[in-house]
């Protein structure tokens, strides 16, 4: 998709994933290092023959290379990624036909700019610890280079939004704003209610002891869940009177469910409660360890992982994060060193002024519900595309009921900046009218269950032969292929089959 992108990697030990993520995309990434390496190569964890994993996964499928031939190099590029060590104002005077992305923990400007930051201080800072652990223990922190990483995808998609808009463009990004957004729901909902939230464990997702490891419940989210949930422990006489008969539930009836649970766990296996659970319509999931990801069924059959050098061994690695017309975009191997390539000088954007949208003349049609598709919608509204959210009164998005009405925060936060085009998709006439809003719409973006778009109507098949030139960007739980692309979930789903939520612990063998 990036074959023709020239991008540099100034950075160090901070946001190397940016340059990364464009590599898989096909761009060409070429990473300038110091003479000793930098400091990224001192990021723990470490092959026993002393090689930073830290640094190989993150700059793999780049070209390495010395210093000495940096601004030819600037002059034919399309983006530049520095993460500090640079006057990055100067870098972008010095070549104005460049998007110069900056990537750091506080960002360019403000009172923090020069601070230093750990990955612990910005997920800190981020709000991220401070809901995060069990109620009785300290707070924990999430594993990995998570506000980092995250950040650095930011970056990447900062810095191609630039260069759409005709580059030249200086671009600030601050890791700890980037993972903020992530938690952005807890900022209204404190706004509207000014309650804090405190530690709650696994809180609305718990974790159930199973014969082989943990399992996952997501707690339901509209009241067709809940009636699934109940029917599912066998729905008790007692069960029944008004308060079993309110769209959410209230505190004593989830109570009664909560104290329930447990024992449809106890003395089975995770994929015997898995298989029934989602028989019955309730939303389960194991919790994977990293072993059981890098070699269950799922992540086999989709060629999730792929080897990758580092030092004398071999690690299993994430291939990449998208597939492209069925083909997964993949890394292309470690990075390996060698002379800079010679590139043609790129010439400075003619008559682009700094001011209005990026996308601005985008539309995008959003098709989905919850979290993932309609935050992917936000976040293009954000940039300026005129984004038309369709939603119907029979099955409205879960998001707006789960405070038990039509509107909350939680809701309204991802809904922001778009328009809502109320269809029945579930109806010859709703489909037909969606089907004539195709030939204006650039992108479609939706999180609907495996197969659910096609039975809609709006498939890939289908959408590609009424525009052709739509980009249709779907994302389920577990893909649109595979042994487990048919189960459903939410996100906290994700984490659990995902290893997050096994890694994300207060020790080895603590709670999680």
């Amino acid at each position: 998709m990036l074959s023709d992108l020239r991008v540099v990697d100034l950075t160090d030990d901070h946001g190397a994933m940016a340059g990364r993520v464009l590599a898989d995309l096909g761009a060409e990434v070429v990473r300038v290092e110091p003479p000793d390496g930098g400091r990224g190569r001192q990021r723990h964890p470490f092959t026993d023959d002393g090689v930073s994993l830290h640094h190989a996964y993150r700059n793999a499928g780049k070209l390495i290379v010395s210093r000495d031939q940096l601004d030819g190099l600037l002059a034919g590029a399309d983006i530049t990624f520095v993460s500090g060590g640079e006057d990055v104002a100067a870098l972008a005077e010095r070549h104005p036909h460049l998007v110069v992305v900056s990537v750091t923990a506080f960002g360019l400007s403000g009172p923090a700019a020069g601070w230093a930051a750990t990955e612990l201080v910005a997920q800190c800072l981020a709000g991220v610890v401070y809901r995060s652990g069990v109620p009785s223990l300290p707070p924990v922190s999430a594993p990995g280079s998570y506000a980092e990483d995250i950040g650095a995808v930011v970056a990447a998609l900062a810095g191609l939004v630039a260069l759409h808009q005709g580059g030249g463009q200086l671009v600030d990004v601050s890791t700890i704003r980037s993972l903020a957004q992530i938690t952005d729901m807890s900022l209204p909902l404190w706004t509207l209610f000014h309650a804090d939230q405190v530690r709650q464990g696994a809180g609305a997702y718990p974790l159930f002891e199973c014969s082989d490891g943990l399992a996952r419940v997501v707690l339901p989210m509209n009241p067709g869940d809940w009636r699934a949930l109940i029917a599912w422990l066998g729905s008790p006489p007692e069960w029944t009177g008004p308060e079993w008969e309110e769209p959410m539930l209230g505190p004593d009836a989830r109570a009664q469910v909560m104290a329930r649970l447990p024992q449809q766990f106890a003395g089975r296996t995770r994929d015997e409660v898995w298989t029934d659970g989602e028989r019955a319509g309730v939303r389960l999931t194991p919790v994977l360890t990293p072993a059981e990801v890098l070699t269950n069924e799922h992540t086999t059959a989709r060629e999730t992982f792929t080897d990758l050098p580092v030092g004398a061994s071999t690690a299993r690695a994430v291939g990449g994060v998208f597939s492209v017309n069925g083909v997964r975009a993949s890394l292309r191997g470690p990075a390996v060193h060698g002379r800079a390539p010679v590139w043609p000088v790129r010439p400075v954007p003619p008559g682009r002024t700094s001011g209005g949208a990026p996308l601005a003349g985008l539309r995008v049609l959003e098709i989905g519900t919850g979290v993932a598709a309609p935050e992917g919608g936000r976040v293009l509204g954000e940039w300026g595309a005129d984004v038309i959210k369709i939603e119907t009164r029979r099955r409205p998005d879960f998001q707006r009921m789960v405070l038990g009405s039509e509107m909350n925060p939680a809701f309204v936060t991802v809904a922001r900046n778009k328009r809502v085009f109320g269809v029945d998709l579930g109806h010859d006439d709703g489909r037909r009218l969606v089907q004539q809003l195709l030939t204006s719409v650039d992108v479609i973006v939706e999180n609907n269950a495996t197969g659910v778009i096609d039975r809609l109507g709006l498939g890939w098949d289908t959408v590609h032969a009424l525009n052709p030139r739509t980009v249709l960007v779907s994302t389920q739980l577990y893909g649109d292929r595979g042994p487990w692309a048919w189960r459903k979930g939410f996100g906290p789903g994700a984490r659990a089959v995902g290893g997050l939520t096994w890694l994300w612990a207060h020790g080895p063998d603590a709670p999680r």
